[in-house]
């Protein structure tokens, strides 16, 4: 029920009990009356912070609430100026969860604040065992960077998004520097190092295996071992060591190629997720990967080539009770040129492919093989980029036949 009183500008404009009723509206039904004062007394009123804070003298008696649209962001809000009050005032944003609000009222300017502050009680927040470990995180001062870009999160959705790339509580991320290892194109060399660098991630590995022929087949395995550091929002550092197979049929112009592997990890960290809300530390993870590829040798003159192909590649991994798998399909092609001088083929190549799902690598290398000696040495560098970020690549491999 709104009551309105008075026209002379002495006398003040009373809405009392209102449900419902919109502040500037009031403010408007005021003034046309010719009110110097507004009061507002046990009424639930809509109101918007986009409103000038002083439009009237404003008095707040018994219990008033405001109904904002939205939660505003943390901090201080000035929401009435040349305020009095003889009651309290109450907000309204939405369902109760991230933000916690009060009225603060500086009597000597007469003005009401209304103060949001986010709630980073998160065992309160997400009444869940990730919200407990969070909240043993910051009692112990781990990842000060995650707990920072926790709560500077200003909704759900960014809260979970933090939540989702940090390798604490998705303790599968801790494979990603492998899955950038296995995602990058393979080379086939009885033994090589490689190096790989970019978005906080250092991968060093070498490898080292052997080749069957077969006709127009060819078989080989390979084992590899490595180390890591990454240096994003929670660093950690690890080994890992795996091995894989390979195959390989030509017929004509065309050519199948698949491989196939293991990779298993041993990671230095700090506090992981135990899945039950406690933490665990140096957690080990396990990943498979495999790519198929088909492709022809589509132009073939003198020692020119290029080729087209399409690829297949699938990695999962495991780490705790934390999993993840995806398959990523590509398309592109390779080019080179090969010479033979005095016994000794040299040999240069490019490559690019694009991802279905974006991103894609481009990469070069340069051979050098003498067939008499059955030896040959060769160096390479590639760049991807995929949803993890750009990375780059530098190879140098070794060949023996013997």
């Amino acid at each position: 029920m709104l009551i309105f009183g008075g026209a002379p500008a002495s006398t003040s404009h009373l809405v009392e009990n209102a449900k419902g009723a919109h502040f500037m509206d009031i403010v408007k039904e005021a003034q046309s009356n010719g009110a110097g004062k507004l009061i507002l007394r046990n009424s639930e009123i809509h109101f918007n912070l986009c409103c000038l804070p002083y439009v009237m003298p404003v008095e707040i008696q018994g219990a008033v609430t405001f109904v904002l649209p939205r939660m505003p962001k943390s901090g201080e809000h000035i929401l009435l100026a040349d305020a009095h009050r003889a009651g309290f005032i109450f907000i309204s944003a939405g369902p109760p969860g991230m933000f916690d609000t009060k009225v603060v009222w500086r009597d000597e300017d007469s003005v009401a604040i209304l103060v949001v502050s986010r709630v980073t009680d998160y065992s309160r927040l997400l009444d869940s065992p990730e919200g407990w470990f969070l909240d043993d995180l910051r009692d112990v001062g781990a990842y000060p960077g995650l707990i920072q870009r926790l709560d500077a999160a200003q909704s759900m959705v960014q809260l979970y998004n933090v939540i989702e790339n940090s390798v604490a509580l998705r303790p599968a991320r801790l494979m990603n520097p492998l899955r950038v290892f296995a995602m990058f194109s393979r080379t086939d060399d009885m033994a090589g190092t490689d190096t790989i660098f970019g978005d906080d991630l250092t991968l060093y590995s070498a490898n080292a295996g052997f080749d069957i022929s077969a006709g127009n087949a060819s078989f080989g395995v390979s084992v590899r071992a490595g180390d890591f550091s990454n240096s994003g929002l929670e660093e950690f550092d690890g080994i890992f060591y795996g091995f894989d197979i390979r195959g390989r049929m030509d017929y004509r112009i065309f050519y199948a190629a698949a491989n196939a592997g293991v990779l298993f990890a041993n990671f230095q960290t700090g506090p992981v997720h135990d899945g039950l809300g406690g933490m665990t530390f140096d957690p080990r993870g396990t990943a498979y990967h495999g790519t198929a590829e088909l492709g022809a040798k589509a132009f073939v003159r003198g020692g020119f080539h290029i080729t087209p192909f399409v690829r297949a590649h699938g990695f999962s991994s495991r780490v705790l009770y934390d999993s993840f798998s995806e398959i990523t399909f590509a398309g592109g092609g390779r080019m080179g040129y090969r010479e033979v001088n005095m016994g000794i083929e040299t040999e240069y190549g490019a490559y690019g492919l694009a991802y279905h799902s974006g991103g894609g690598e481009f990469g070069i290398r340069a051979d050098i093989n003498s067939p008499r000696d059955g030896f040959g040495v060769g160096l390479n560098a590639a760049v991807m980029d995929m949803d993890l970020g750009r990375f780059y690549k530098l190879g140098a491999s070794i060949r023996i036949d013997f």
